[in-house]
């Protein structure tokens, strides 16, 4: 009988519990759901925030509508320092008003007109986002944030380390120039250009973060530096390679340029530039191709001719002297009215793969 005497009691216990349990989950609220504390814990002058809340759309899990509310105080994150970026290309815009009469004021300012916007990651590092549910109606709260004095110190050290890969690639590209691979040391010099707006971007942000004129100084003149020296690169290298070409094409005792004229086409089309002499040629490229008779099968009441044409290749670099490739090719041609129009054939299908071949070699 005991047990049903102490019921009211164990009743009472959890009538009283169930009042102050919300008032207990309640207090275990994290501090930054409540902006004052919010802003005396990260202030405005040190961090980078963000902050939304809501509530768990229709056909949505828990885990899917923590991650679509975090995502949203990333994004106001993101607009915050998108404002601070606006504010200090504005300024930058100002001052190069203000100082047009002076070229490189002008020149190193332009570096950055192109950078105002700025995507959800932002290139950002250590980005904090907390979440938090309320157990009595499900609402949810999410705060992004980022410590402006780490973020500055993790741009410096990403800046620099893009400043030092453009300077090996531009070093990469001074060493392929001097043994004549201009395509290759070109296809380099394009990718460049991608990278310094990268880099442009990066140092918008930290001077944006920092607001340090002499660090954004240091880096302009850095930054500077890398284009022109990549335009100049690239001033050299737009007009391709330059090549010697000795072509002999012989067709049963008859000279056929037009076999020449294909392969030279094909070099051409790659930004290739022809040269009179060796001594001005990054490749000297020697060519000999000769035509001759196979057979002529009877086919029914006709013959098929057939011809074969044989080719030597030989680059040389024309900065080294060094032999780079050496080859040799055979090609079949068919053809129902006489050999010379079965060479024609062999020769048509011969000359875009010579051209392949000498292509590769100059990669």
């Amino acid at each position: 009988m005991e047990p049903i005497q102490n019921l009211p009691k164990i009743k009472v216990f959890f009538s009283i519990l169930s009042l102050f349990f919300p008032l207990f989950v309640w207090s275990q609220k994290p501090t930054w759901c409540n902006r004052e504390v919010q802003e005396k814990d990260y202030p405005n002058a040190l961090y980078y925030k963000g902050n939304a809340q809501g509530k768990r759309s229709k056909g949505e899990t828990p885990e899917q509508a923590t991650k679509r509310i975090a995502d949203i105080a990333r994004a106001e994150l993101s607009g915050m320092i998108r404002i601070a970026i606006q504010s200090t290309s504005e300024s930058e815009r100002s001052e190069r008003l203000q100082t047009s009469q002076n070229t490189s004021s002008f020149e190193s300012t332009d570096l950055f007109q192109s950078h105002t916007t700025t995507s959800t990651n932002l290139l950002l590092y250590d980005v904090n986002v907390e979440t938090w549910t309320n157990p009595r109606n499900k609402r949810i709260y999410a705060f992004a944030y980022i410590n402006k004095e780490r973020l500055s110190q993790q741009l410096e050290n990403d800046i620099l380390l893009r400043i030092s890969n453009i300077e090996t690639s531009l070093l990469q590209i001074d060493s392929l120039m001097a043994v004549g691979h201009k395509i290759q040391a070109r296809h380099l010099a394009e990718e460049i250009p991608p990278r310094l707006d990268d880099l442009a971007q990066q140092q918008m942000l930290l001077a944006s973060v920092t607001k340090t004129k002499d660090t954004r100084s240091v880096h302009l003149i850095q930054t500077q530096t890398l284009q022109q020296r990549t335009q100049h690169y690239l001033s050299i290298l737009q007009n391709g390679i330059n090549l010697y070409i000795e072509c002999s094409a012989e067709l049963f005792g008859e000279s056929f340029s037009a076999f020449c004229n294909t392969i030279e086409g094909k070099l051409s089309a790659l930004g290739c530039t022809f040269v009179p002499s060796a001594d001005n040629a990054d490749y000297a490229i020697n060519i000999n191709a000769i035509s001759r008779q196979y057979n002529a099968p009877l086919v029914g009441n006709s013959h098929t001719y057939f011809s074969y044409v044989d080719a030597t290749i030989r680059i040389q670099n024309g900065v080294t002297g060094q032999t780079i490739y050496t080859n040799e090719r055979q090609e079949k041609g068919g053809h129902t009215l006489d050999y010379t129009q079965a060479a024609r054939q062999a020769y048509q299908s011969l000359a875009p793969k010579i051209a392949s071949d000498i292509i590769e070699q100059l990669k």
